[in-house]
C-alpha cells in the first residue's frame, strides 16, 4: 500500500490534493474489462454512481439495448450465449427486464434484503479506534475507506439481484413442477367427473340385468359379470377422485405471472456477476481518510512534548496489484461466461430443464393424440354394436348389449381423461413458452 501520512489539522491543502489524486486514480478508465477502477468513475457514496445497465453494457457477453419505453432496459446477449438462448426459444435480441413488482415480498427476498442492509450499514460506517503503549503515548482515531460507500451500495444492489434471480428461478421451477401435477389432476378429475355424472346410467344397466334375471332372459352368471364390470368402473371413479383430490389445491401460475422469467433469470445472473466484480474491485482499493488526536507522554530536552502531539489527519491510498493484472481480467471474463452458461448446462441448467420439459410435452402429446383417435374409433364401433343388438331378445345378445353399454361409459370416461390431458399439456406448453417470451 502507498501511504500518505501525518498531516496536521492545519495542512488541509495537501490532504485535498491527495484526495483529488485518489479520485483521479479511481476513475482513470471507463473500460470495465481492462481496468478495475472504472466502476467508480462517477464518485463515491452516490446511490446511482454506476448503474447495473452500464455494467452490463461493458460485459463481454452482453450489450445494452434501449427500448422506446424509457422505463424498460434490456440486455442483448452476444453470439456465444445467443445460440444457447435461441435453442430454448428465448428472444436473444431483446431480453426486456421483467416486471417483478409484487414478487419481492417473499420471505427469502425479505431475508436477503434485510441481511444486505445490515451488512451495508456496517460496511458503510466509519471506524473508531484507540491505542496506547507503556510509555504513555496514545491516540484516538476515526476514519474510513471512502470506497466503502460504494461497496455498501453494491451490497444492496446484490440483494436486489439475488431476489430477482430467486423469484425467477422459483417461478420457473414451480411452472415445471406443477405442470405434471396439473396434467395428472386434469386427467383424473375429468375421468371421475364423467363417471360420477353417469352413475345413474350404470345403476340403470344393473337394474335391467336384475330384471332380465327375474324374467329368465339372462343367467345369474351374466348378471354377476355385468355387476363386476360396473363395480370396476365405480372403483376407477373412486381412484381417480382420490388422485384428483390430492392435487386440487395445488397453486397455479398464470401466463402473466411467469412471462419472461428466463430473461429475468439471465439478467439477474449477469447483474450478480458484474456486481461481484465491482465488489472485488472495491475490496482491492483503499482510499482511507482519518482524523484523531495523538498524545505523547515523553518530553524532549527542552521539557516540551513532541510536535506530533495534538490533532492530526491522514490519507491513505492503495491498491492490491492483482486487481489490475491481465490475469484478473481474463478470470473475470471466464467467471462471467461460466455463470451464464450454467443456466443452459445439460441436465442441471434451469433454462435447459425448461427446454427439455417443452420437448417432453411435445413427445407426450403424440401418443395421447393417437389414443384419442383410437378411443374415438372404439366409441363409434361400440355405438354401432349397441344399435345392431338393440332389438334382439336372446340371452347372449342381451348380455352383449348390456356389456357394450358399460363399455361405452368406460370408453367415454377414458376419452374424457385423454382429452383433458391433451388440453392441460397444451396449456403447460404455452406456459413454458411464456417463460421465454
Amino acid at each position: 500500500m502507498l501511504d500518505v501520512l501525518r498531516y496536521s489539522s492545519s495542512k488541509v491543502k495537501p490532504i485535498a490534493l491527495a484526495v483529488t489524486a485518489a479520485l483521479f486514480l479511481s476513475g482513470c478508465s471507463s473500460t470495465i474489462d481492462t481496468n478495475p477502477f472504472s466502476g467508480f468513475k462517477k464518485g463515491f457514496g452516490k446511490k446511482d454512481a454506476t448503474s447495473i445497465e452500464d455494467i452490463i453494457a461493458k460485459n463481454e457477453r452482453t450489450k445494452i439495448v434501449k427500448s422506446n419505453d424509457k422505463t424498460k432496459v434490456g440486455v442483448q446477449v452476444k453470439k456465444e450465449v445467443s445460440e444457447n438462448l435461441r435453442g430454448f426459444g428465448i428472444n436473444a435480441n431483446e431480453l426486456s427486464r421483467a416486471d417483478l413488482s409484487g414478487d419481492d415480498n417473499s420471505a427469502w427476498c425479505r431475508y436477503l434484503k434485510a441481511s444486505a442492509e445490515t451488512e451495508a450499514t456496517i460496511v458503510g460506517s466509519p471506524s473508531l479506534s484507540a491505542s496506547t503503549d507503556d510509555e504513555g503515548s496514545g491516540s484516538v482515531t476515526i476514519g474510513m475507506n471512502l470506497l466503502d460507500f460504494k461497496k455498501a451500495e453494491l451490497i444492496r444492489q446484490s440483494s436486489e439481484a439475488r431476489c430477482r434471480a430467486h423469484t425467477a428461478s422459483k417461478k420457473i421451477e414451480g411452472t415445471l413442477g406443477l405442470a405434471a401435477e396439473a396434467t395428472s389432476f386434469a386427467a383424473n378429475w375429468a375421468k371421475q367427473n364423467y363417471l360420477r355424472r353417469n352413475l345413474g346410467a350404470l345403476n340403470k344397466i344393473h337394474a335391467q340385468a336384475r330384471s332380465y334375471v327375474s324374467n329368465g332372459m339372462i343367467t345369474v352368471q351374466d348378471k354377476n359379470l355385468i355387476a363386476a364390470n360396473i363395480a370396476k368402473l365405480k372403483a376407477e371413479m373412486s381412484r381417480a377422485r382420490s388422485e384428483a383430490n390430492k392435487r386440487k389445491d395445488l397453486p397455479g401460475f398464470s401466463v402473466n405471472q411467469i412471462k419472461n422469467r428466463h430473461g429475468a433469470l439471465v439478467e439477474a445472473t449477469n447483474d450478480l456477476q458484474n456486481i461481484d466484480r465491482e465488489i472485488r474491485t472495491a475490496d482491492a482499493l483503499d482510499l482511507r481518510v482519518q482524523t484523531g488526536y495523538r498524545y505523547n507522554g515523553q518530553f524532549n530536552n527542552q521539557l516540551q512534548r513532541s510536535d506530533s502531539d495534538g490533532y492530526f489527519a491522514s490519507v491513505k491510498i492503495g491498491v492490491k496489484l492483482g486487481a489490475i493484472t491481465q490475469r484478473r481480467a481474463e478470470l473475470e471474463d471466464q467467471a462471467s461466461g461460466a455463470r451464464l452458461d450454467a443456466l443452459f448446462e445439460q441436465n442441471t441448467g434451469t433454462v435447459w430443464k425448461s427446454g427439455f420439459a417443452e420437448k417432453s410435452i411435445a413427445n407426450s402429446l403424440v401418443p395421447l393424440r393417437k389414443s384419442e383417435r383410437s378411443l374415438s374409433d372404439a366409441l363409434a364401433q361400440t355405438n354401432n354394436t349397441i344399435s345392431q343388438l338393440a332389438s334382439a331378445d336372446r340371452a347372449e345378445v342381451i348380455r352383449a348389449r348390456l356389456v357394450a353399454k358399460i363399455q361405452r361409459v368406460q370408453t367415454l370416461s377414458d376419452l374424457a381423461a385423454v382429452r383433458a390431458s391433451i388440453k392441460q399439456l397444451e396449456e403447460n406448453r404455452q406456459k413454458i413458452k411464456a417463460l421465454s417470451n
